[in-house]
């Protein structure tokens, strides 16, 4: 999910996020968490479902429950949703355990068509065994966009800001210059944020669920 707030309203829009709490006991929930995009004013959201029938099932009887409850509609001037499907796991830990992440890093690749191969070849041989090396990697998961099969969305997963920094500073330009990404990727953006707690839910916070 990406939202942008109306301008002057980004904390009216957080507190309304933490309303979004009362999907801990959906069925079929596994976690939800997000921040702000460090590189634009987006708030970003992850949420991840066991299943599309779990989706279906909170959209049909508690989605609008909740959003009645935190009229957060009224504070952004944009929200989009998007749905993906796990491709692959970046293997420092294949269930990762999403209360211990500090900082996420997205990559949004839009693949040429026959770039797939290559693409997968490349982040199983090179990119995710390196970044599972690396200090303060969690894992993370390669996820296909349901409405754009060309599309893929890398999602890592670090304990801190500062352990993504040594990774892009120390790591990642000699792993750049093993792969020719130009040749399946055809459009490639990001989006980077740190992890607002308020906004995290997870099964064990059920204690902590707005009443």
């Amino acid at each position: 999910m990406r939202c942008l707030p109306i301008p002057g309203k980004e904390n009216e829009f957080s507190k309304a996020q933490e309303y979004w709490r009362d999907i801990v006991n959906c069925s079929g929930f596994i976690g939800q968490f997000g921040g702000w995009d460090i590189l634009s004013p987006q708030a970003l959201i992850l949420a991840f479902w066991q299943n599309q029938e779990s989706i279906d099932r909170f959209m049909d009887e508690v989605h609008d429950r909740i959003a009645n409850l935190s009229q957060q509609q009224l504070t952004y001037e944009y929200c989009t949703v998007d749905y993906l499907n796990i491709q692959m796991s970046i293997a420092a830990m294949n269930t990762p355990d999403l209360s211990k992440i500090g900082y996420v890093r997205m990559a949004n690749c839009l693949l040429y068509p026959d770039g797939r191969e290559n693409f997968f070849a490349d982040q199983k041989s090179i990119w995710n065994p390196s970044m599972s090396s690396c200090s303060g990697m969690l894992g993370g998961y390669v996820g296909q966009f349901n409405q754009e099969a060309s599309r893929y969305l890398v999602i890592s997963f670090w304990d801190s800001a500062q352990s993504h920094s040594d990774y892009v500073n120390n790591l990642f330009p000699k792993l750049e210059g093993k792969v020719d990404i130009e040749q399946y990727i055809k459009d490639l953006s990001g989006h980077q944020f740190l992890i607002n707690t308020k906004w995290n839910v997870f099964p064990q916070n059920v204690n902590h669920t707005k009443g």
